[in-house]
């Protein structure tokens, strides 16, 4: 994935992300409308399929980009929303979670305390799960993780 280091990239990066698939629901709905009747009941099906396909993609697609703009911004943890922070430190947390030695513990736990202050390290690419199924409760989940309060 490409390094985004401004609004305008990220700007163009969405709009890019935007306009293909735009083209490729409006191409399936123009061959929908000039094919004979048996097969146009076949393209709206394909259409629905496919305008779900570029929904989850879009929804992923754009979450990663504007993660991987925050993460090129070179901001430390402590200027970070929480759910940002949350990004970054997800691993040390998963640690936490896992494992049962104390050393692996404290040791996360007190890169959480103390590191807050370090330059972020968001993930480029993976920083989201659309878990294959973009149903509410995941779009909700997306939303949260980059912090966008999906109940508004």
């Amino acid at each position: 994935m490409t390094k985004i280091r401004t609004a305008n990239q990220l700007q163009d990066t969405l709009d890019n992300e935007f306009a293909w698939r735009l083209k490729e629901i409006h191409d399936i709905r123009v061959a929908a409308r000039r094919a004979d009747s048996a097969s146009q009941k076949t393209f709206v099906r394909a259409g629905v399929a496919l305008l779900y396909a570029h929904w989850e993609g879009f929804v992923k697609a754009s979450a990663e980009a504007y993660v991987n703009y925050l993460a090129c911004k070179g901001l430390r943890y402590e200027e970070l929303r929480s759910c940002f922070v949350a990004l970054g430190v997800k691993g040390h947390l998963n640690q936490i979670r896992s494992s049962a030695k104390s050393e692996v513990t404290v040791s996360a736990l007190d890169f959480i305390l103390t590191e807050l202050g370090r330059r972020a390290e968001l993930p480029m690419r993976d920083s989201v799960d659309t878990e294959s199924n973009l149903s509410s409760a995941v779009f909700r989940n997306i939303a949260g993780w980059i912090g966008i309060d999906a109940e508004r």
